[in-house]
């Protein structure tokens, strides 16, 4: 049995290296499209983990569905089920790959995934104050601003150029700073308009269209669960109650998977796990829009992804256990 185990945790695992791999490559795709600029390596990591709440009850599914879809294949099952072995026992190994899941899952839902997030939050802070001095610089609300780059690499002063009444005003500033919602400011700025100078501490552009972080970079994403008010909004009660929704995902997740790899074989439960994290996708956006919307309460909306894999597993169990003890 524990060898059993180790080979369906070892599986969950490898899907979740491919699985990361191909999300943070996506990642860091949007990421240069939204800044024109790669973020460091550092930041890859911190997304991973940012992205373990979901990733792990997906691979948790895909990989139990590959190590039962491979003893289906091998005559494993049916030959244990001939030996007289129970086909709840059968079971157990991932049952229990999925009760680590969930465990594992509810560590990076509450604590290491926010952590993550506010750490991804404040990288992308600075890398949108950087924007300036990517080729094209940033738009303002009547002109632009360019950074200088200088010959180390570093980036240097800002200059930009706005209208002045009739003509125009250029202003010399030595950092440029987005708040989260795309508003901008420009630090220590040098003005210059027709015969006027000034030294300003400060310059706010709230109309500048920077890059606006984005809303899973915004609290309370970013806030661990011992940092959430007991007395929150209904978006901080969706935020907690989703956490644990997701951390509870293993477990059917794990059953879905026995049963669609026992039943099915290794490829038609790969392919068959897809479908059922495209629809856990779309439970998860519809969970959030309803109650953003107001049309569920934040509890009910937040375990959406549960109800749906969890009614899955129900469904699949009635109509695949026949085959799955053959």
């Amino acid at each position: 049995m524990s060898r059993s185990f180790r080979e369906v945790f070892g599986a969950t695992l490898l899907m979740a290296v491919g699985l990361g791999s191909v999300l943070l490559a996506g990642q860091a795709a949007q990421i240069h499209r939204a800044l024109g600029a790669h973020l460091p390596w550092q930041t890859l990591l911190l997304g991973l983990a940012a992205l373990g709440e979901v990733l792990l009850p997906v691979s948790c599914l895909l990989g139990v569905g590959l190590a039962y879809g491979r003893w289906r294949n091998e005559g494993a099952l049916t030959a244990l089920s001939a030996l007289g072995v129970r086909p709840v026992r059968l079971l157990l190994p991932a049952i229990l790959a999925g009760l680590t899941v969930s465990g594992v899952t509810f560590g990076f839902s509450t604590h290491l995934g926010p952590r993550a997030l506010a750490a991804l939050a404040d990288r992308w802070d600075v890398a949108v104050g950087q924007a300036a001095h990517a080729p094209g610089g940033v738009a303002l609300p009547a002109g632009r601003a360019r950074g200088v780059v200088r010959a180390d690499g570093s980036p240097g002063e800002i200059w930009a150029i706005s209208e002045w009444g009739a003509g125009l005003a250029v202003l010399r500033a030595e950092a440029l700073e987005f708040d989260p919602a795309g508003g901008a400011r420009l630090r220590r700025v040098e003005l210059f308009a027709d015969t006027l100078r000034a030294r300003l501490g400060e310059v706010r552009l709230d109309d500048a269209r920077g890059p606006r972080r984005p809303g899973a970079l915004r609290p309370p994403q970013t806030l661990p669960d011992a940092s959430l008010p007991l007395d929150g909004t209904p978006e901080v009660a969706f935020t907690r109650g989703r956490r644990r929704a997701l951390a509870a995902l293993g477990v059917p997740a794990a059953i879905l998977g026995a049963l669609l790899g026992g039943s099915l074989g290794r490829t038609i439960a790969l392919l068959s796990g897809a479908g059922v994290a495209g629809v856990l996708y779309w439970a998860l956006r519809a969970g959030s829009l309803a109650a953003r919307d107001g049309h569920l309460s934040p509890g009910w909306a937040a375990w959406l992804p549960f109800i749906v894999l969890a009614a899955l597993a129900g469904l699949s169990t009635r109509l695949a256990w026949a085959r799955f003890r053959a």
